[in-house]
């Protein structure tokens, strides 16, 4: 890529993909002059700021001085800022959780630089190097570091599982660590309609709609425009990547295929209306096999309607 002014980096984190050609270049440049034109340096740097990647998938000096030291940006100390200031240059490398010597190093060689363009004293150059970054660094878990989503809403975390499993499927990644991809700086768009997948997830979460607490349900809503994902649900309290994902699991077709092999052909081929009753039973012999419904119950004369709303085979297998 060769180097990037600040300008043109503001420009692909906020404007382009990261997809290398020739016509990106153009963009990048034309973009670049466009925003040069319109914003002053202070704004285009505040912007820098904001989108700059500061390693363990935390994006923006806000929430790193937040992610890092607990603080708003107002009361870090000199070393903190430093270091900070000196992170995003290559920020796993100078990750203090990882490498706190590396990013020691880090913060001492951003002094020396404002010190030697004159602006901090002397005296605050040597306040700061005494400083120790671990002494308000935040105590964080391997595990709470690679869950940078587990504050994220609980409607969500369907999404984020699919998401998560084909970022690992794909050869790209292959054998890399889920959280080492994660904490890189990768940027992932998707289809997902936020309101859409809440009003999903909460609807399935709805106990009411449940014979009992077992009962589980997975579903996925397309666009049928463009087949983009909108939302997914993989099932009631779906938590995280370590369950089960109702809507992506494999299963076994089920009742799913009695429309398609019972109903749908009687009302094609013999005219059968959707109140065309057939007459339910406890049991019933195919070949030798016996077959019940799932309450093991016959309801007498049932519409075909009903019989598929609650799932009898009885009735199916007789359609069939």
């Amino acid at each position: 890529e060769g180097a990037s002014t600040l300008t043109q980096q503001v420009v692909k984190d906020a404007f382009l993909s990261q997809h290398k050609s020739i016509g990106r270049k153009a963009q990048e440049a034309y973009l670049s002059y466009r925003l040069e034109q319109e914003y002053s340096k202070d704004d285009i740097f505040q912007v820098y700021l904001n989108k700059i990647y500061y390693s363990d998938g935390v994006t923006g000096i806000k929430a790193a001085a937040k992610y890092y030291f607990n603080k708003d940006l107002k009361d870090l100390n000199l070393a903190e800022e430093a270091y900070l200031a000196g992170l995003p240059q290559v920020p796993n490398n100078y990750n203090i959780y990882d490498h706190p010597k590396a990013a020691e190093d880090r913060k001492n060689t951003v002094l020396y630089l404002m010190h030697y363009h004159k602006r901090i004293t002397d005296k605050q150059w040597e306040d700061a190097k005494k400083i120790d970054l671990k002494a308000n660094l935040v105590n964080r878990t391997p595990e709470e570091r690679q869950n940078i989503d587990t504050n994220q809403d609980s409607e969500y975390n369907s999404y984020v599982n699919f998401v998560k499993s084909e970022l690992m499927n794909n050869k790209a990644f292959k054998d890399e660590n889920l959280g080492n991809v994660l904490q890189s700086g990768i940027k992932i768009y998707t289809n997902m309609d936020k309101d859409v997948q809440k009003t999903l997830q909460n609807d399935v979460d709805n106990g009411s709609f449940y014979k009992n607490k077992d009962q589980q349900v997975g579903a996925t809503i397309l666009d049928s425009k463009t087949g983009g994902l909108v939302a997914i649900s993989g099932g009631r309290d779906f938590k995280d990547v370590v369950n089960r994902n109702q809507a992506t699991d494999p299963h076994p077709t089920g009742s799913s295929l009695k429309p398609f092999l019972a109903y749908g052909p009687a009302i094609e081929n013999m005219k059968w209306a959707t109140n065309h009753a057939i007459q339910d039973e406890s049991s019933y012999q195919v070949d030798g096999s016996t077959f019940r419904n799932y309450d093991t119950k016959s309801h007498g004369t049932v519409s075909i309607y009903d019989a598929l709303r609650q799932s009898f085979n009885i009735p199916a297998l007789k359609a069939w």
